[in-house]
């Protein structure tokens, strides 16, 4: 059996997961992705792109994205030769503290990186997690959120049980509860408290949960238990739950009448159709065909070239071509006037910095993208300091004469994000 260039051996899941060979032979994994249509196929092959230039030690790496249809994609990942987190503890049930040190920052600087580029995993679980032979730990399903809806239980965050979708906050709700598994320790209970906020937006980021780690201990390999203890944890995992059910006597019951049974089923049937009129849910408002459009529409061209000459304004310290990308009535324009005039008291002069946009859609003025400011240098007098990449965030920006009139969150309630789709979303009056 072959999809595409690559041969498959065997699938690994029921969710389209296969061990496969790429046309020279060498082995790796294929996942299999559907979409319900072209335009979603074609978002979603713009982000496995961004996937495949990621290159961290604790990601596996994503090989090629191929379209195989209008609809579906093939995502070819590296063959792993190493044992589940899953698996692991079934054998071991708990890790010692430097192991789970190792999770901690593996798996936090892999979410960071993801993160950064705006990139959700969706299913952090032991599951898919891997331990190499040399105890590394690598995150692998990078197509998670794709494949999977729900998660898997145990580690889904509150708020995707409450039906809102996969979120950088979500995947590190998903960590923390990960770490609790894996550890008995109740200091790593009270430090992923930060991650595990029953409120999303306040759970720290990755980066910032990781630099947490150097209070707790310093991380070691995680050490793989014997191959046949890992021999029988696999075949545990494999072999069906025996049910048991208790034999009891069958009751002699009286039959009823069918034409009582009739009446009584019309009866039903009549009050599920009245209950279900009476609390049905109220319409959502349709958005128009037209109301949403891709990057290649001119606002989304010319947010990025206004950025990027933001970048240069900055870097330049020119307040007159800083003026030239915002509109006059801005306040985006006056805080950025602000730090500028901040810079220039201190003699302070930054270089490198360049902002990244993606993920672009249009409705009317109004731009939705995430963007992320790179790492940079901070110099003052003969002292320099290197600035971090920032973490991509959503913002929403209306354009108006070519020029950005406001920035604003993106919408994070239902309600919001309703008039969103419906074209009818209204800018707020602060900018944040």
């Amino acid at each position: 059996m072959s999809a595409g260039d690559y041969e498959l051996l065997r699938a690994l899941n029921d969710a389209g997961v296969y061990e496969a060979r790429d046309p020279s032979g060498n082995p790796c994994v294929l996942t299999r992705v559907v979409l319900p249509s072209v335009e979603e196929c074609d978002l979603l092959a713009a982000r496995l792109a961004r996937l495949a230039h990621i290159r961290h030690r604790h990601l596996v790496a994503v090989l090629d994205v191929c379209r195989n249809s209008p609809t579906e994609l093939f995502v070819i990942t590296e063959a792993l030769h190493a044992v589940s987190l899953t698996t692991i503890l079934q054998v071991r049930h708990h890790l010692e503290d430097a192991e789970v040190a190792m999770l901690w920052e593996a798996l936090g600087s892999a979410l960071a990186a993801l993160h950064e580029r705006g990139v959700i995993h969706g299913d952090i679980s032991p599951t898919n997690v891997m331990i190499t032979d040399a105890g590394e730990v690598v995150l692998i399903d990078l197509c998670a959120r794709l494949t999977l809806e729900a998660g898997t239980p145990g580690y889904i965050a509150p708020e995707r049980e409450a039906g809102a979708a996969a979120s950088t906050a979500s995947d590190l709700w998903g960590l923390g509860a990960l770490l609790r598994t894996a550890s008995t320790n109740p200091v790593v209970k009270a430090a992923t408290c930060a991650i595990m906020d029953p409120n999303p937006n306040a759970r720290v980021n990755a980066r910032d949960f990781v630099a947490r780690r150097a209070q707790f201990c310093a991380p070691a390999a995680i050490k793989l238990p014997r191959p046949e203890l890992l021999a029988v944890a696999r075949m545990q995992q494999r072999a069906p739950a025996t049910r048991i059910r208790p034999q009891r006597r069958r009751r002699q019951q009286r039959r009823m009448p069918l034409a009582a049974f009739a009446a009584y089923g019309l009866i039903g049937l009549i009050a599920v159709v009245g209950m279900w009129w009476i609390f049905r849910p109220a319409p959502l408002e349709s958005s128009p065909p037209h109301a949403i459009e891709t990057a290649s529409h001119p606002y989304a061209s010319a947010l990025t070239e206004l950025l990027h000459t933001r970048d240069t304004a900055l870097t330049s310290g020119d307040d007159g071509l800083l003026a030239s990308v915002y509109h006059p009535t801005s306040q985006a324009l006056a805080q950025d006037q602000q730090m500028l005039a901040q810079w220039h008291a201190e003699h302070r002069t930054i270089s490198n910095l360049q902002t990244t946009v993606s993920d672009i859609t249009v409705i009317g003025p109004h731009v939705r993208a995430w963007v992320q400011a790179s790492a940079y240098t901070s110099t003052i007098g003969q002292a320099s300091e290197q600035i971090g990449a920032s973490q991509a965030q959503c913002r929403i920006f209306t354009v108006i004469a070519n020029r950005i009139a406001t920035i604003s969150r993106c919408p994070d309630s239902d309600a919001q994000k309703r008039h969103w789709a419906a074209a009818k979303w209204q800018p707020p009056s602060v900018i944040e």
